[in-house]
């Protein structure tokens, strides 16, 4: 076998070995991009369940004020009750975001640490992956034009190029199979981190739901607030002065925002946020098991900064090949 047969295998053989380690590495790579934006959900869902609570209270003391008003006391009597839900809901769910972001301090403090070497050994392995087609094709071309006989200087050079890679061929073989099993792992944590993560998804747009329903009441609590503070007076007075003063006002108001049919639809969607609850509070244990994990697997990092250092040894020693063709 003359020393441009070995060299091909040599690139063959690094190409099989890339490729080996290239499907582990874009795995945990991915995992760790979907990981990272899973991770900042709590604290989302968090400032979300408070600002949701903040305003069902602020809406419920309006509500529990027009109460006792004649036409609109039945329905504000229904707009402080699903207040008062959506306050208790938000709450439950806000302390289950914030155990969720006591919890993932670690998976965070992994990520930070795992995600740059991924990353860079993501590039090299491309790199190298492309590098080594265009190798293999030269090689291909010095075979086709100098058949069984390649030339002493060739031969020369192919046999130079093929003591440099040994060495890389030798370490790669030795270090891939600890590595790809260390990448599995670290890609199960993740994977099972963004699992985890889909309960405070689905709070966060069940609590986005809510929100834009409560929206269209403020305007006409508000406006019925101002209407009717001043005449509160009028509910002491006889019936006929109370139907005189305070009917007109609320009747106009109520007729201009339809604000009974916006009543119906927020008692409506009070129902998925509360069944979000549930899943958000076991996703906490779910969240905790994962992120244990990562634990060992950051280990992989130091296995992983290694790879570009390879890919630059291997451009190295193979530099003399497109010289061939000249």
């Amino acid at each position: 076998m003359t020393e441009l047969d070995t060299l091909d295998g040599h690139l063959r053989q690094l190409s099989r070995d890339v490729a080996r380690i290239q499907k582990p590495v874009d795995r945990a790579h991915a995992a760790v991009t979907v990981a990272k934006s899973v991770l900042a959900l709590p604290r989302r869902l968090s400032l979300a369940m408070k600002r949701l609570a903040s305003k069902a209270t602020r809406l419920r003391y309006t509500a529990l004020f027009l109460m006792p008003f004649p036409v609109i006391g039945s329905l504000a009597g229904r707009i402080a009750r699903v207040l008062r839900s959506v306050k208790r809901t938000a709450d439950r769910a806000r302390r289950s975001a914030d155990k969720l972001q006591r919890r993932i301090r670690p998976a965070k403090t992994a990520v930070s640490r795992i995600a740059p070497p991924l990353a860079k050994a993501k590039r090299a392995l491309d790199r190298a992956q492309g590098l080594l087609q265009g190798w293999l094709a030269l090689n291909a071309e010095l075979r086709r034009r100098h058949g069984r006989r390649p030339p002493e200087d060739v031969e020369a050079a192919c046999a130079g190029m093929n003591a440099a890679l040994a060495p890389e061929l030798d370490t790669i073989a030795k270090r891939l199979p600890a590595l790809a099993a260390s990448l599995t792992t670290l890609s199960e944590g993740l994977e099972g981190v963004a699992k985890a993560g889909r309960p405070v998804e689905q709070a966060l747009a069940a609590a986005d739901d809510l929100e834009q329903r409560l929206r269209p009441i403020e305007g006409p609590l508000r406006q019925l607030d101002r209407a009717l503070k001043p005449v509160k007076w009028a509910l002491d007075a006889v019936s006929w002065v109370t139907r005189k003063v305070i009917d007109p006002i609320v009747n106009e108001i109520l007729k201009a925002v339809g604000l009974a049919k916006l009543v119906n639809r927020l008692e409506r969607s009070l129902n998925p946020l509360a069944r979000t609850v549930a899943p958000l509070e076991r996703a906490v244990g779910t969240m905790e098991r994962s992120v244990a994990k990562l634990g060992a697997s950051t280990r992989v990092a130091a296995g992983l900064d290694r790879i570009p250092e390879i890919e630059t040894r291997i451009v190295a020693a193979m530099r003399p090949l497109r010289r061939l063709l000249g």
